[in-house]
């Protein structure tokens, strides 16, 4: 289910393999009201875009484990993405406080989003759920954070 009418998001697939008489297939949604508002600016800018990339996506791209956690976090979002048999599982973006808040009092948040992303992932993966086991991976301003002893929900 797409959490959007469908006249507000383009949509991109990709067919991936599967086992006989199956079909799977990676779907995105991404809002059409950011894509063309950029798609202008950069045409304005006399450049023509020819491919566009997810931040999430091109992220997960770097990722050579078959299944992590990756926790990319910037002055004004987060996403908290889980890999599993290398491709993206669960992707969560959350806009952060306007304000400009420095990274150390951002960590809390930051934390909690992140088990709540593993709990959600774990309660639908109950045979396979993440555990301290599976590598978080971090990107962005977290890579300037002091390292920290990881906490996984349920554990």
């Amino acid at each position: 289910m797409i959490p959007a009418p469908l006249e507000e998001v383009y949509l991109s697939y990709q067919v991936l393999p599967a086992s006989r008489g199956e079909t799977r297939v990676f779907l995105v949604a991404f809002p059409r009201n950011v894509t063309d508002a950029l798609v202008r600016t950069l045409r304005r800018a006399k450049i023509r875009p020819y491919l566009m990339d997810l931040a999430p996506l091109a992220l997960c791209r770097t990722v050579d484990q078959p299944r992590a956690v990756l926790v990319h976090a910037r002055s004004d979002h987060l996403e908290v993405v889980v890999v599993d048999d290398g491709l993206p599982q669960l992707i969560r973006r959350l806009s952060l406080p306007g304000e400009v808040v420095p990274l150390a009092e951002r960590l809390p948040a930051i934390a909690e989003e992140v088990d709540r992303t593993v709990s959600f992932y774990n309660s639908g993966h109950k045979e396979r759920p993440l555990d301290s086991a599976v590598p978080m991976l971090v990107a962005g301003d977290l890579v300037q954070a002091p390292r920290v002893g990881r906490r996984w929900p349920g554990n």
